[in-house]
């Protein structure tokens, strides 16, 4: 079942091609959730935009990987240290793990292929604005393998107790279940919840874990030694 937002989600693109950009309009246009308030075919109109005091900001900025002035995944990055309660969702060509999991740790939430536009905008920018992340099983197996990697934080070695988890074990499963790339509703359906409650672990998560972003998150539960 689809889900709506209570209010139109204000829309920024960032993305050069005329066509895509029609095509783009077309489906946003069709939702009544959402709503595309500026398009911009280079980093620096963008950023220009961001500047300007009596511009709204956007709910949510969907980027491409390529633009004529510079990299959307560098222009990601900027964005997300300058304004945090931002969401980017990427654009790209090619479902490449490599080139998704940069933006991912840039601090985009997602991703759509620009071929299967039609068919992803609506879910992708929904899930990205509820904490959602939606990722292809050669992403997810990138993902994992960046997280298995990563070091855990040493056990004490003193007598001092150990600093309990801040969520609960619900909270842990979900995490655990992300951690292994699993988008929103194949957690519902591993742990056998609705969609609406992963979404509403997934916002716990971030708040008791101080995180932005779904990679973020993993990458702190990881370190606490929460998700493997």
């Amino acid at each position: 079942m689809s889900v709506s937002l209570p209010e139109p989600l204000a829309i920024w693109l960032v993305e050069d091609d005329g066509q895509f950009q029609d095509d783009f309009a077309a489906v946003v246009n069709e939702a009544s959730d959402l709503t595309l308030t500026a398009t911009f075919g280079t980093v620096a109109g963008f950023e220009h935009a961001l500047d300007d005091p009596t511009r709204d900001r956007p709910d949510l900025v969907v980027m491409d990987v390529r633009l004529p002035d510079g990299n959307g995944i560098t222009a990601t990055r900027r964005y997300r240290e300058d304004y945090r309660g931002g969401a980017v969702l990427m654009l790209t060509s090619v479902d490449a793990p490599d080139t998704v999991f940069a933006a991912l740790q840039a601090g985009a939430v997602g991703y759509i292929l620009k071929d299967r536009l039609a068919d992803s905008l609506l879910k992708a920018a929904r899930q990205a604005v509820q904490g959602g992340m939606d990722v292809s099983p050669g992403v997810a197996a990138y993902v994992l393998d960046y997280f298995q990697k990563l070091p855990k934080v040493p056990a004490q070695k003193s007598p001092l107790p150990k600093v309990p988890s801040p969520l609960s074990a619900r909270e842990e499963e979900v995490i655990r279940l992300m951690a292994r790339g699993f988008s929103q509703k194949r957690i519902a359906d591993a742990l056998c919840i609705s969609t609406h409650t992963v979404d509403t672990h997934v916002r716990n998560i971030y708040r008791k874990l101080h995180a932005s972003t779904g990679l973020e998150a993993v990458a702190i539960a990881v370190r606490m030694g929460i998700a493997d």
